[in-house]
């Protein structure tokens, strides 16, 4: 499910007088816990032939090869990986993230578990700039008509970290999990594109009639009820992630604690301290394990409100920026090289709800819409806001930016109040008390909502006071459709158009509607969209979503989140999509560790 202002790691409170005092000397020198092998049976199977639609390269890019490792050595040694160039030095990063213990590293249970997702690999995963490429799957095709999918999967390979073998089985199985009720899965409508994942969700179906078939080790069959391209980039995120069923089945809730976890991804876990620290290792039996550089990954469970001690002090090598230091590090001619930005896979918006006055008439959405300066936004928050011009976010495929769109809700407040003139508001007067709602969220959302509550007190004369309510109250709220305008702040769960002009604007069952707003010909819209399989035609049927959303100010972009981040000048390779921003650990692109490389580190 697409979340709205979710915290991303959901978890009990930490021990920050423990995690204060670790040093990066006494992290280093912590030992690791050896991991328990769990027996799983399994055999080889002769693959189906089938003509690829896309077949992934070894490598989505080229990243270096470590010289030495935490753990046995893959058969391919990474010193002699072709094409990777030599590294000296200990190859081990310092993660920064962490403010809370994991609930666990079980992705294919709860998407928020907080854990670390560089422990899993699905079929897919997603390259900087979300472009679905070969993981497990090394090749993948579909039917004429869309509604079949076959992936092969890599053959012989041992590539869980106890090694066993990587199958297609174990996706069948842990598809079923996310989908079994009693997994109470968050995620788990995201995979309702496949035959019977609905039925087995909602209903109790049996696990079996899912239209997942293995129809040997290494060849898997996905038959979906349509056409849909979106797929792919779902089951290339953490929704796609496997869990290793005998450790399940063993361990229970347990299951990914250190000594019990066995993973199939870039690492594994090696040791975690709770409320402390966790450290993973290089897997030596992931399938792309020579182009893994880091030998260890370290990361200290470490309190928000530290600031940018850990970073001075060399507890992690690299570190988010809050706002009121921003002004510091772009001023230090040291630490200014070290910055960069990171455009959230997130949009702030306003949802006037269009069933409750003054919001009922169109005008006066369009004279809000135009009433807001997004560049006084990007100021005030010292950049750490991105001025938003459609639903998609920067970097993400379907953002519209082009002057057709922008021109529409464009900062004007001549006319803004034009568009009021033949109401009962015009010139910005006789409007009665209104309210914005919100949820409870981070500084910086609420500095933002109050500086759209004064632009729109300066340039309408519009008096809105902020109401801040409880996650739960806020949800019982805008189900209910009792906010005359909501402040939101939607979260992407996988980075497709669908997730946000389908999920929220065009929900289907049993998805609820948040909003009363309903178009049947939008609707029709985002239908065709979510079926075609041209991607020209496709975005063009998004972009018609974007233009009828806006000219009916049934929305109202107001920014996208952006982080700034500090990495230390001698971790190298960090991932950058397209426009130049980085991508460190997240939901959707979950391969920063495996690119990073660590080069001339000064001793401490």
């Amino acid at each position: 499910m697409p979340r709205q202002d979710r915290q991303p790691q959901p978890s009990p409170p930490p021990r920050p007088a423990a995690a204060a005092r670790l040093s990066r000397r006494a992290l280093l020198a912590a030992g690791a816990f050896a991991l328990l092998a769990a027996c799983r049976g399994g055999s080889a199977g002769t693959a189906t032939e089938a003509t690829p639609v896309s077949r992934g390269s070894q490598s989505p890019a080229t990243r270096p090869a470590p010289t030495g490792a935490a753990s046995p050595q893959p058969t391919t040694s990474p010193s002699t990986a072709p094409g990777t160039p030599q590294v000296t030095g200990p190859q081990v990063f310092y993660q920064w993230g962490f403010a809370n213990d994991p609930v666990s590293h079980d992705f294919n249970a709860n998407r928020y578990c907080g854990g670390e997702p560089e422990l899993w690999a699905g079929l897919l995963t997603l390259t900087p700039d979300f472009e679905p490429v070969a993981d497990w799957a090394e090749a993948w095709s579909a039917s004429s008509d869309g509604l079949t999918w076959t992936f092969r999967l890599r053959p012989n390979n041992r590539g869980w970290s106890n090694g066993d073998p990587v199958t297609a089985h174990d996706f069948v199985w842990s598809w079923q999990r996310k989908l079994a009720p009693e997994t109470a899965a968050p995620d788990a409508p995201l995979l309702y594109d496949i035959v019977g994942a609905r039925e087995i969700h909602t209903a109790g179906a049996p696990p079996e009639t899912l239209g997942a078939r293995a129809t040997d080790d290494w060849t898997l069959d996905v038959a979906l009820t349509g056409p849909s391209p979106r797929f792919l980039v779902i089951i290339a995120s953490v929704a796609g992630f496997p869990a290793h069923r005998p450790s399940v089945e063993r361990y229970g809730e347990r299951w990914t604690e250190a000594g019990n976890c066995v993973s199939n991804g870039p690492f594994l876990l090696t040791r975690w301290e709770h409320g402390v620290a966790f450290e993973i290792a290089r897997n030596p039996n992931y399938w792309d394990a020579a182009r893994v550089t880091l030998d260890r990954c370290i990361t200290p469970i470490l309190p928000l409100d530290l600031g940018l001690r850990p970073y001075d002090d060399r507890q992690v090598d690299y570190i988010a920026v809050a706002r009121p230091d921003l002004p510091v590090v772009r001023n230090s001619p040291n630490l200014s090289r070290q910055l960069g930005r990171t455009v959230e896979a997130a949009v702030w918006c306003l949802i006037p709800q269009v069933t409750v006055p003054p919001f009922d008439d169109v005008r006066v959405r369009q004279a809000i819409s135009r009433a807001i300066d997004r560049e006084r936004i990007v100021q005030i928050t010292e950049g750490r806001a991105h001025g938003a011009t459609s639903l998609m976010p920067v970097g993400m495929p379907g953002h519209f930016d082009d002057a057709e769109i922008v021109q529409i809700q464009q900062f004007d407040v001549d006319a803004a109040l034009a568009h009021l003139d033949d109401t009962p508001f015009a010139g910005g007067q006789n409007w009665p008390p209104l309210t914005l709602t919100m949820r409870r969220s981070d500084p910086d959302a609420e500095l933002i909502a109050n500086d759209v509550i004064s632009q729109l007190r300066e340039n309408l004369g519009l008096n809105l006071s902020l109401d801040i309510l409880e996650p739960d109250d806020f949800e019982a709220a805008v189900q209910a459709h009792q906010p005359a305008l909501i402040w939101l702040r939607w979260w992407f769960h996988y980075p497709d158009p669908h997730n946000g002009y389908g999920d929220l604007f065009a929900p289907e069952d049993p998805l609820p509607r948040r909003l009363a707003w309903e178009d049947p010909t939008y609707t029709d819209l985002v239908r065709r969209a979510r079926e075609e399989s041209d991607p020209a035609a496709r975005l063009d049927l998004y972009r018609q979503c974007e233009q009828t959303l806006q000219n009916a100010a049934v929305y109202i972009p107001v920014a996208y989140p952006v982080t700034w981040y500090l990495f230390k000048p001698w971790v190298t390779g960090i991932p950058t999509n397209s426009q130049g921003d980085w991508l460190p650990r997240g939901e959707l692109f979950t391969r920063m560790k495996a690119r990073l490389r660590i080069e001339n580190r000064p001793e401490a």
